[in-house]
């Protein structure tokens, strides 16, 4: 069992129940680390799905809804049976439960709309780019969140996240500097 994994659902349990969007969105970050460090789909997915729960509780309308209660009481029990199968130690079932945690958020979308229009597949995008931000190549970022690399690179290409950590020296400068590190 990863006790990492089953300690970032129960934080996302409690934080989704508490409707803490901030807390989901920095456990969302944290997933995104792990999935990152190792290439593991499993962490990133546990990231996209953090993510959609904090955009869900971050919006009014959404928590003020009657059909509100229902919808999260759903949720609440998915995210506690992915606990459980965890506990257990049993990944295929988990990754089979995130999947119910995906069309559960859906749902959403289609209950809700306002504003929440394919919220998973704009996660998938914001994960991934985010996910290029820490290193990863494109094709890397768009297979670890599973995001349409076409829509990855045009969200990237908006948000500038290319033009991130422009090196300030030239070559030739740093070729002699490297140089020097070696002599």
């Amino acid at each position: 069992m990863s006790y990492k994994q089953l300690e970032m659902m129960e934080e996302i349990s409690e934080s989704f129940n508490r409707e803490d969007s901030f807390a989901l969105k920095e456990a969302s970050n944290r997933a995104l680390g792990m999935a990152v460090a190792g290439f593991d789909k499993t962490y990133a997915k546990i990231a996209i799905a953090a993510y959609v729960l904090s955009k869900i509780t971050s919006k009014e309308h959404i928590l003020k809804n009657p059909l509100w209660s229902d919808v999260k009481n759903t949720i609440l029990a998915a995210l506690e049976e992915a606990a459980q199968i965890l506990r257990k130690n049993k990944a295929r079932e988990f990754q089979e439960k995130l999947g119910e945690i995906e069309e559960d958020t859906r749902e959403i979308d289609k209950k809700f709309g306002n504003y929440l229009k394919n919220t998973w597949d704009k996660a998938k995008i914001k994960i991934a780019s985010s996910a290029y931000a820490q290193g990863l190549s494109l094709s890397q970022a768009s297979e670890l969140a599973q995001a349409n690399k076409a829509d990855l690179q045009n969200y990237i290409g908006f948000t500038k996240i290319h033009d991130e950590g422009k090196t300030s020296s030239s070559m030739k400068h740093r070729m002699k500097m490297l140089r020097e590190l070696l002599a």
